[in-house]
């Protein structure tokens, strides 16, 4: 199968109106292959809150210069959001990694993971040689980013619709029961 990113349907997070984007992880080409290039505007044109579920090990070092340009595209997208006040949510699975962790998953508005998601740029072994010294066990869990304030909640996955409902009708103003709409 062809990678790319898939937009989930209206019916996942009733009664909220939004724009999701998930990579699973078997796109980690995602970014070189335009994730930046379709959701990302919709959301911004739409003026509707966007949602990206990532799990991904990252874009792959041949891509280089490419995947280093849609990181900056997805990155001023986002920007542009955070500007006209439009919520993003971010959502780490296991595993977020390499660029996807360096870039897009780390900017929105609330950062979610689920429990015992690796999440880092590179993995320990490079780290340990990049650094020289020893690593905290379990460094790049959902659960030790969460106590180091890089991630805002680990949720687990049957609570997400709930989680990211109230978020979302949080940061729109709106009471509990007005759901998310586009006024």
């Amino acid at each position: 199968m062809k990678d790319r990113v898939t937009v989930l349907p209206d019916s996942l997070v009733e009664p909220l109106r939004r724009q999701i984007a998930a990579l699973r992880p078997s796109h980690e080409r995602a970014v070189a292959a335009g994730y930046g290039g379709v959701e990302l505007p919709c959301a911004l044109e739409r003026k509707y809150p966007l949602i990206i579920i990532s799990a991904s090990g990252g874009a792959r070092m041949q891509e280089g210069v490419l995947s280093l340009m849609q990181m900056a595209k997805a990155a001023a997208i986002l920007s542009q959001l955070s500007e006209r006040r439009i919520p993003y949510v971010s959502i780490l699975t296991n595993p977020t990694t390499g660029g996807v962790s360096a870039s897009f998953s780390m900017l929105g508005d609330a950062i979610l993971a689920e429990p015992g998601a690796v999440i880092g740029f590179a993995g320990p072994r490079v780290i340990k040689q990049t650094i020289g010294q020893e690593l905290p066990e379990g460094f790049q869990t959902a659960e030790f980013l969460l106590e180091h304030g890089i991630v805002d909640v680990v949720v687990p996955r049957s609570d997400l619709k709930r989680t990211v409902g109230q978020l979302l009708r949080h940061m729109s103003g709106k009471p509990a029961s007005a759901g998310w709409t586009t006024s």
